[in-house]
């Protein structure tokens, strides 16, 4: 369970985890980081581990700090936070050192909390931007932390909104692969989704795609438009780097949507970097006006992006978003079957469950693809948006 977590977090000791504790969606610990517990008993920590640690995570708080910390849980517990972060400081006799504490939600395969993981990042002399360059060059460093990264942060990372209704399909062609999901649910009601599709397969895509992911955690900001967002992204991913293979492989770059569900769920905006269109229940396919790709020509103005808001009273609530893994399989034949059967196999399903809608979509697939090879990463989302 814990042997996932990204090396590019500074540990509290240099031999042990970054992982403080564990607990279930209960709130009760069950599992405890020797190493921290022993460093925290020889630095004046034991006020903070508390009689009770072994317990539940409040039974060491009590009045209005209980309060507080029950407020975050909660929130955490519900979506309404992905992640929460905050800076403590260690009273070490040795050394006073600032770190943060970072909070992560993990779900099981039904989208619901399985765990809660604590982390400490040792932050002094830090900020956001240079912890977050930390993580970035250590996917590039490290191939194998890469991969427990990808899988982490994009296998391993559902969509659970707590304002939609999602099923989703991801499949790399390889171990890893360039296709990822990525939400956020803002505070004033919003919903963020965006789907990419990394140029390439295998670990130079999966790095890319879990260097978007965590560039979208760090900066995406819900004040600002879709558009301004996608420029935004762009503009972070020129600044990484230059891929190590720049002349074998030429620059990497991603194609996909960003779409916001309004705070009010009355209606979708969508911005295509150079991605297909999503089809709703009603509707159908949808042909936005494609910006280009991400990560391949400096651009900061947003309108490069066209931006596109569709009523859900006009379209339906439901819909789905795919890459072209799915759109481009061939048949034994050398027919493709192209949008039009992803169409076909939604609006057949078009009111069945979403993990019964995403199973009909693949069925249509493999029947279609017979015993020819799959050739392309893969991702499909099936959403539906709650009613006002």
């Amino acid at each position: 369970m814990l042997s996932d977590m990204p090396s590019s977090l500074v540990p509290v000791d240099a031999t042990g985890e970054d992982v403080l504790y564990v607990a279930d969606a209960q709130l009760n610990v069950v599992f405890v980081n020797t190493t921290w517990r022993s460093f925290a008993d020889s630095n004046n920590g034991k006020p903070i581990l508390g009689a009770a640690w072994n317990s539940n995570l409040l039974a060491n708080f009590s009045g209005s700090a209980r309060l507080r910390w029950q407020t975050i849980y909660e929130a955490l517990l519900t979506g309404q936070l992905q992640t929460y972060e905050e800076n403590f400081i260690c009273s070490s006799p040795v050394e006073r050192r600032t770190y943060r504490l970072r909070i992560c939600r993990h779900l099981d395969q039904a989208g619901k909390i399985s765990y809660l993981s604590h982390h400490a990042v040792h932050v002094d002399g830090k900020n956001e931007a240079s912890i977050l360059g930390e993580r970035l060059r250590a996917l590039d460093a490290d191939p194998e932390a890469m991969v427990k990264a990808y899988q982490r942060l994009v296998a391993g990372r559902p969509v659970h909104s707590a304002r939609l209704t999602t099923a989703q399909y991801l499949a790399p062609l390889q171990e890893v692969g360039g296709d990822l999901l990525w939400h956020r649910d803002w505070p004033d009601g919003g919903t963020d989704l965006v789907i990419a599709d990394v140029m390439g397969h295998g670990t130079e895509a999966a790095c890319l795609a879990a260097k978007i992911v965590l560039l979208l955690d760090a900066h995406a900001d819900g004040s600002l438009t879709v558009a301004e967002n996608v420029a935004r992204l762009n503009r972070l991913l020129l600044e990484l780097p230059r891929y190590v293979k720049a002349d074998e492989w030429g620059p990497l770059f991603a194609t996909g949507l960003f779409l916001r569900v309004d705070p009010t769920l009355q209606a979708v905006t969508l911005c295509s970097f150079g991605h297909a269109g999503p089809i709703f229940s009603m509707t159908g396919k949808i042909e936005p006006v494609a910006g280009p790709p991400v990560g391949i020509v400096a651009n900061e103005k947003a309108d490069a992006w066209p931006e596109l808001q569709l009523r859900f009273t006009d379209h339906g609530r439901r819909f789905v978003i795919f890459t072209d893994g799915l759109t481009e399989q061939f048949n034994l034949a050398g027919e493709m079957i192209g949008e039009a059967g992803i169409k076909r196999a939604f609006l057949r399903a078009g009111s069945w469950p979403l993990p019964r809608m995403i199973d009909a979509i693949r069925a249509e697939l493999d029947a279609f693809r017979g015993e020819a090879q799959v050739k392309d990463d893969q991702a499909l989302l099936a959403a539906e948006v709650a009613a006002p």
